[in-house]
């Protein structure tokens, strides 16, 4: 399973920021690593930075390994944007998870791959896994499990996963938790493709509704989750 990963990275246009290097692509290029990834077997974590995750990167050294060390990273921002044309350069697109996910339904699909839920509140996952059923009935979603979890359950989830043979693990923890989460229990792990996705169950599983599409184009989703959530996002 633990492939070299050279071939890939080699055709990967990477940007750095702050010491943590991001795949500048656009969405196709990203969904066309992402596969080659599953096809080859490739065991890789998926992260996205934005702005905060930089910034808390900075104090956060196990944080900031996870995120050196992980296979892929996609942007997600106006943050990200405004620091490439700081430093000379632009952003290819927006890759946050919240918008790949659809696509990522559809790959999946396409290629047979199952997929775990680990993460947010009890009933939140469970209405994720409806609409999935809703929207994407052909793929295979093989184990849930709510975020909420003393740490002395961990192996026993990380055995459930493994038991239900999942492909793709989504995990929802928020921003540092989930990345050091899974760089700590990587190896213990079967799935290939661990994908950290911060809100993206609440989005789904309808505890919170989306910005409009001219604030997710313009990478200010954060304002709408603001406006939303004051005392939690300031």
């Amino acid at each position: 399973m633990y492939k070299n990963e050279t071939s890939i990275k080699k055709r990967e246009k990477k940007n750095h920021l702050l010491g943590i290097p991001f795949s500048n692509i656009d969405l196709q290029t990203a969904l066309n690593l992402v596969g080659e990834i599953l096809d080859q077997t490739i065991h890789s974590n998926l992260f996205f930075i934005n702005a905060h995750c930089i910034n808390t990167s900075y104090s956060n050294i196990e944080y900031k390994k996870a995120l050196q060390k992980a296979s892929i990273i996609f942007p997600d921002g106006s943050g990200v944007s405004y620091a490439c044309k700081m430093l000379g350069g632009s952003l290819t697109e927006n890759l946050n998870g919240t918008d790949l996910f659809p696509h990522f339904c559809s790959l999946f699909s396409e290629k047979n791959k199952s997929i775990y839920l680990l993460g947010a509140k009890p009933g939140t996952v469970e209405r994720l896994e409806e609409w999935i059923e809703n929207h994407y009935p052909s793929l295979n979603v093989v184990g849930k499990q709510h975020g909420y979890f003393p740490d002395s359950k961990t192996d026993a989830i990380i055995d459930q996963i493994n038991q239900s043979g999942a492909d793709i693990l989504f995990v929802a923890f928020g921003v540092p938790k989930q990345e050091i989460w899974i760089s700590q229990n990587e190896h213990k792990l079967n799935t290939i493709l661990n994908i950290a996705v911060g809100g993206l169950f609440d989005f789904y599983g309808k505890n919170v509704s989306r910005a409009p599409f001219f604030m997710r184009k313009l990478g200010i989703e954060w304002i709408w989750r603001l406006i939303q959530e004051p005392t939690r996002m300031w």
